[in-house]
Parts: C-alpha cells; sequence; structure tokens
C-alpha cells in the first residue's frame, strides 16, 4: 500500500511540476550512506535537449547531461563536479509496483565527457534499491 502511495504521489509531483508529455524522463530517489538522492531527468523522445539534476538532501549534486531510454531502463550520463568532480553514468531499472519487483540505480564513476557517457560501454556499479519511473516515448 506504501508503495501504492508513493507511486501515485511521484506521479502527482510529475503533474505539478509541468512533466511535459512529449518527453522521455526518468523520476525516483534512492538512499545511500543516510542521504535521499533525488534524480530527476528528461530529453526528446530520441535524447535531444537532455536536462535535469540529481540532488542530494535536497542540495545540487550534479547535472544531468544525457539520457538514453528503453522501454523500462534508462542510461544518464551525469556531471558530479558540482559535488565530487567526477561524472558517471546512472543505469536505472524501473520494475513496476509489484511487491517482488525492484526499481534499482547503478552509479558507474568515469572520467569521460558527461555528454558522451550514454553511449560508452561501461561496467555498471553494484544496484541500489530504489523508487523510479522511466518513461519511453517512441521517437516519432
Amino acid at each position: 500500500m506504501r508503495l501504492v502511495t508513493l507511486v501515485l504521489g511521484i506521479a502527482c509531483v510529475l503533474l505539478l511540476v509541468g512533466c511535459d508529455p512529449s518527453a522521455d524522463f526518468v523520476y525516483g530517489h534512492y538512499v545511500n550512506a543516510g542521504h535521499q538522492f533525488v534524480l530527476d531527468a528528461s530529453s526528446g523522445p530520441s535524447g535531444e535537449n537532455p536536462k535535469g539534476t540529481l540532488k542530494a538532501d535536497g542540495q545540487l549534486f550534479g547535472n544531468v547531461e544525457c539520457l538514453q531510454v528503453q522501454g523500462s531502463e534508462a542510461r544518464v550520463g551525469l556531471d558530479l563536479s558540482p559535488s565530487i568532480g567526477l561524472t558517471a553514468l546512472a543505469l536505472v531499472t524501473g520494475n513496476g509496483s509489484a511487491p517482488d519487483k525492484i526499481d534499482v540505480i547503478r552509479l558507474s564513476p568515469t572520467g569521460i565527457s558527461a555528454s558522451a557517457v550514454c553511449d560508452a560501454d561501461l561496467e555498471p556499479g553494484a544496484p541500489q534499491p530504489g523508487t523510479f519511473i522511466v518513461r519511453d516515448l517512441v521517437p516519432k
């Protein structure tokens, strides 16, 4: 029941902040080392005009530089220079709301440009459970 309430709450937030109905997006959160991280990323259906942020405890932790969404999986390139001076690939899987399904994020630190991270062949980091909504619009 709490998961359903959370998903509905996230959906309401997306509506209130004016989520572009023509955009791919990833929105959700996870906890790591006692810190609450919120990822909010969007782009056009083919990955154009990526934007968004990763926040830690409400403070800017990184900026979205690329986004590729396919089905329930997303690749997000993050410029973490506002916080730790690295770039990273976030692999996000939104598995739905069934009790046996867990949404995950895997962060892989990298030294390459954040805008090129989505196309890089990188080893995924350890999975972190979270709650994510991943939306993929088919390019027109």
